[in-house]
């Protein structure tokens, strides 16, 4: 979510994975626990601890994930020297980039891409009867320890990989969505796109924020439905106070990023020197 490396420190994992160099701060484990923390609920493993514990092994593999299909979207392309770090909020992947705008587009989606995809394989191997199989028991028979860790992680994993990449792909900065966004519309508008995509940006992470913050203390959203879809809700509750907090953070960093650009487009305007007409007559 951010796009500044993270400082390092000793407390860093760094390992190699298909010749890609990873590190992984400190705060991810934290942070990423604190989200699947079971918030007032018991949970079904070790009174809520195991399911925290699996909680962030899924966060682990699925956003480990969403970060090569960056990384092997950008070599497909011919990009070399890239590395993933993870972090609290989220993860990055260097060097993940290509000259041509469209390339571009997909590197930025193919994060999200192939979490979509590994969500389509496990329902997929539902719809075979896999899960059916390797949770099957007797009739008043308990699931044993390693079918309900495993029942546990087959939800989690689920969940992440359907939810947090559809959050990924909203037009918020700096999202994979949203850098996508300024992509196409700097396309459009090469001095304009930028402030453009940051205005939308700052519209729907705003709207999703008091969305969240109806659904949380009124418990009804502010945008019900849309093509039928309870598109309010998903986007609004199950999570507390993060949901709120984080889109309202999305909106002041979409904010800043916007009053940051405003001189930056008046010395476009001011240079502009395709004509010689003086500015007030452009």
């Amino acid at each position: 979510m951010m796009l500044a490396d993270p400082n390092a420190t000793p407390l860093d994992l760094r390992f190699r994975l298909f010749g890609t160099p990873i590190r992984v701060h400190p705060l991810f484990w934290l942070v990423t626990a604190l989200l699947g923390w079971p918030d007032g609920r018991r949970g079904q493993l070790a009174n809520g601890l195991g399911d925290v514990a699996i909680f962030v092994a899924c966060a682990f593999v699925s956003i480990l994930l969403h970060e090569f299909g960056h990384v092997w979207m950008a070599q497909a392309f011919g990009g070399r020297g890239q590395q993933i770090v993870l972090h609290s909020m989220g993860g990055l992947a260097f060097n993940a980039t290509a000259p041509r705008r469209w390339q571009r587009i997909l590197i930025l989606a193919a994060g999200p891409g192939i979490q979509l995809l590994l969500y389509a394989a496990l329902l997929g191997l539902g719809w075979l009867g896999v899960w059916r199989n390797l949770f099957s028991r007797q009739p008043g028979e308990e699931l044993a320890l390693w079918q309900l860790v495993l029942f546990v992680a087959l939800g989690q994993m689920l969940w992440i990989n359907l939810a947090w990449p559809i959050l990924n792909l909203l037009p918020i900065w700096p999202l994979d969505g949203g850098q996508i966004t300024r992509e196409v519309a700097t396309g459009v508008s090469p001095y304009q796109g930028v402030t453009i995509s940051l205005w939308i940006s700052l519209i729907v992470s705003g709207l999703l924020a008091a969305n969240a913050l109806m659904v949380t203390f009124l418990g009804r959203p502010l945008i019900p439905t849309i093509a039928g879809y309870p598109v309010g809700e998903y986007f609004g509750g199950g999570g507390g106070m993060w949901m709120p907090l984080l889109f309202a953070l999305f909106a002041i960093g979409s904010f800043q990023a916007l009053m940051a650009q405003r001189p930056q487009a008046r010395r476009h305007y001011w240079e502009d020197d395709d004509s010689d007409l003086p500015p007030w007559r452009r």
